[in-house]
C-alpha cells in the first residue's frame, strides 16, 4: 500500500523575524499557497516544481555526494539541468539523537555508519571536495550549507521526512513503513517534524515540507488504513504550524471525514436518482435547485456523478474554479442570495443561494475522460462527503449517476453511517414514460427500499414535446408510466414534466425563454411577450422564472417539502 506524499507548503503568517515574510517581495517570494492544484507564490503566480531528490536519510544522515563535490558544485549542476527544487530527505533519528545528545559531527556519523577505516576515508573526502567544513561539522550544519547554496542559486528547498531511521529506503520490512512500526515512533515523529520546520524557516529558500515518504504497508499489515493516516497526519501538520506560525493551525478545526461529514449545518439531503441514463435527472436536479432558491431557500449540489459531471454545464459555471479552504473545498456559488428589497423574483421574494460542488470543476480539461475503477470512486464519494464546506444550507440536492454503482453504494454507506438522524430525507426518483425506462427505475425504488432510503416521489419526465412555433403539446414518449409505478410502489407521483426547447436553450445559451401566443403548459397559459428581449442579462434563475417548466417545478418542490416536514 503506497500512500502519496502529504505537500504542505509552509502558508499563513511566519513570524514576524523569519526571512519568508520579510523577503515578500523578492526571491522566493514566499510564503507559498495552493489554489487547487496550483501552489502559487505571493504574487500569486503559478509555481511549478521541476526537482531531484538529495537523499539525506541513509545511514550517515548526512546528504549524499559530498565526497565527490562540493555543496556549490552539486547545486550549480542541479541549476544547470533546468530543476528549481531539491527534495531534501532527512531521518527522524537525525533530531532524535540531537535531543537526547547533541548534534553529531561528521566524523562521528560516518564512522559509526561505516566503520572506522571507511568512515574515516569518506570523511576526509568529504572535507576536500568541502574545504568550509571540519571534522566537527554537525549533521544540521550541513544541511544549513545545502539550504545557503539553494538560496544563492535560486533554488526552492523541499524538506522530506522519508524515514525514521536512518536507513537507505525502501522496503516493507525495514520498520519504517507505517505509524507505530518498529522505528516508526510516532512522538518522536511528531516532535521531530516540528523541530525541522521551526529551524528550516530561518533558511530562505525554504518553501514547502511534506509529513512523510513512502508509507507502505508492513510486513504484518497492522493498521495501515486511511483512518491511521489521517488520525496521525492532522496530529503532525498541527505540530508543523504551531512551530511556524505560534498559532493554531485552522486546519484542526475541519471534522475527522472517518468519524463524520462537513454536511452539520445541512438541514435536508435528497438524492436524486435513476435506473437508466439519459432521463434527464440532471435537468431535474438543477430545476429543484432553481425553484427551492425561488422558494428563498439556501440550496447546494453535490454532483457524484464521476464520469459523466455534467451539473457545471447545466448551470452555465463550467469555467469555473474550486476554491481550496483549510482542510477542503468551498463550493463554486451558481448565484447570491437577494433579500426581498434586491429581489429580481416575482413579488420581490427574496432568492436564496445555490452552489455546487462537482468533479467537473477538478478536471484539467473539460473534456478529460475519468476512466477510475471502484475503490477510487468510492475514495471521492466519500471525499465530497467530508471536505466540501457549504455552511449553513437548508437543501443538498445529491445528483447521482444512473443504475446502481459503486458511487451509490459509497454515498448510502456513508450517510447511513454519519449523517445526523433525519438529515437525509429521501429520493427523488426519476424517469420517463416509456416501459424500458419504467422497468429499470423499479430496480432504482428496489434499491432504496433495501437500503432504507425514504422515497420522497417518483418525476416523470419527458411527458411531452411544446413546440416553440404551434404551442402544441405532443407525448411524444406517451404518458402516465411514472404515475402507473408510483402507485405499484405506493410512493408519491411528484408530477410530469415536458420536453421544453425554450429550456434547452436557457441551459445551452443563455436565452430567456420565450413563447407564442396560446401556449398552454401542464394546463397554464404563458405569458406571450411582445417581442424577444433585447438582451439575455441576467442569472439563470432570473430568466428560469420566464420558463414554462417553472410553474410545473414549483408545484413539485411544494409537494416535496410538504413531504420532509415531520
Amino acid at each position: 500500500m503506497h500512500i502519496p506524499l502529504l505537500l504542505l507548503p509552509v502558508l499563513g503568517a511566519l513570524t514576524q523575524a523569519s526571512p519568508i515574510i520579510s523577503r515578500a517581495s523578492s526571491w522566493p517570494n514566499a510564503p507559498f499557497t495552493t489554489s487547487g492544484r496550483d501552489i502559487k507564490n505571493s504574487l500569486n503566480e503559478t509555481v511549478t516544481y521541476a526537482g531531484v531528490n538529495w537523499p539525506g536519510a541513509a545511514d550517515t544522515m548526512i546528504p549524499e555526494g559530498l565526497q565527490y563535490q562540493s555543496v556549490s558544485t552539486i547545486m550549480t549542476k542541479i541549476k544547470d539541468l533546468g530543476m528549481n527544487v531539491i527534495r531534501l530527505t532527512y531521518a527522524i533519528e537525525m533530531i532524535d539523537d540531537i535531543y537526547e545528545n547533541a548534534d553529531t559531527s561528521l566524523k562521528t556519523a560516518f564512522i559509526q555508519a561505516l566503520g572506522e577505516t571507511n568512515g574515516t576515508k569518506v570523511l576526509n573526502q568529504v572535507l576536500i571536495s568541502n574545504p568550509s567544513f571540519t571534522e566537527n561539522t554537525t549533521r544540521l550544519e550541513v544541511f544549513d550549507a545545502i539550504a545557503a547554496e539553494a538560496y544563492t542559486q535560486q533554488i526552492y528547498v523541499h524538506l522530506d521526512n522519508h524515514v525514521s531511521k536512518g536507513i537507505w529506503c525502501c522496503g516493507h520490512d525495514d520498520g519504517n513503513a507505517w505509524f507505530g512500526d518498529t522505528y516508526f515512533n510516532v512522538t518522536s515523529w511528531k516532535r521531530g517534524l516540528a523541530f525541522m520546520a521551526s529551524h528550516a524557516s530561518s533558511w530562505p529558500a525554504f518553501t514547502s515540507i511534506s509529513l512523510r515518504n513512502e508509507l507502505r504497508t508492513t510486513t504484518n499489515g497492522t493498521g495501515d488504513n486511511w483512518v491511521s493516516w489521517y488520525e496521525n497526519m492532522i496530529p503532525a501538520a498541527d505540530g508543523i504550524y504551531a512551530a511556524t506560525t505560534g498559532q493554531q493551525n485552522p486546519v484542526t478545526e475541519v471534522r475527522n471525514p472517518f468519524s463524520s461529514m462537513s454536511l452539520t449545518n445541512v438541514n435536508e439531503i435528497i438524492l436524486v436518482l435513476s435506473g437508466k441514463g439519459g432521463v434527464g435527472k440532471s435537468s431535474v436536479t438543477t430545476q429543484l435547485a432553481l425553484t427551492l432558491s425561488l422558494r428563498g431557500h439556501s440550496v447546494g449540489i453535490l454532483d457524484i456523478d464521476l464520469t459523466g459531471p455534467s451539473m457545471p454545464r447545466f448551470l452555465g459555471i463550467e469555467s469555473s474554479k474550486v476554491r481550496q479552504a483549510p482542510g477542503g473545498w468551498l463550493p463554486v456559488p451558481v448565484h447570491e442570495s437577494q433579500d426581498a428589497t434586491s429581489s429580481t423574483a416575482e413579488g420581490n421574494k427574496p432568492i436564496g443561494p445555490l452552489h455546487c460542488m462537482s468533479l467537473g470543476f477538478l478536471l484539467g480539461n473539460r473534456n478529460d475522460a475519468v476512466v477510475w475503477r471502484g475503490p477510487k470512486k468510492t475514495a471521492m464519494v466519500r471525499q465530497f462527503l467530508s471536505d466540501v464546506h457549504w455552511g449553513k444550507l437548508d437543501y443538498l440536492l445529491i445528483d447521482t449517476p444512473p443504475g446502481t454503482s459503486d458511487e451509490h453504494i459509497s454515498l448510502v454507506e456513508t450517510l447511513l453511517k454519519t449523517a445526523a438522524p433525519g438529515q437525509v430525507s429521501g429520493a427523488v426518483v426519476v424517469t420517463t414514460p416509456q416501459a424500458i425506462s419504467v422497468s429499470d427505475v423499479r430496480k432504482e425504488i428496489n434499491f432504496c427500499k433495501k437500503t432504507g432510503i425514504n422515497i420522497l416521489g417518483v418525476v416523470e419526465n419527458m411527458a411531452g414535446f411544446v413546440c416553440p412555433n404551434c404551442a402544441e403539446c405532443t407525448n411524444v414518449f406517451s404518458k402516465g408510466g411514472g404515475e402507473v409505478m408510483a402507485k405499484d410502489f405506493s410512493v408519491p407521483f411528484l408530477g410530469s414534466v415536458p420536453i421544453d426547447p425554450a429550456f434547452i436553450a436557457l441551459i445551452e445559451e443563455g436565452k430567456r425563454p420565450v413563447y407564442p401566443e396560446g401556449t398552454v403548459v401542464a394546463g397554464q397559459e404563458m405569458p406571450e411577450q411582445a417581442k424577444e428581449p433585447e438582451d439575455n442579462a441576467g442569472t439563470l434563475v432570473e430568466k428560469y422564472q420566464s420558463c414554462s417548466l417553472f410553474t410545473i417545478f414549483d408545484g413539485i418542490v411544494g409537494q416535496l417539502i410538504s413531504n420532509t416536514q415531520p
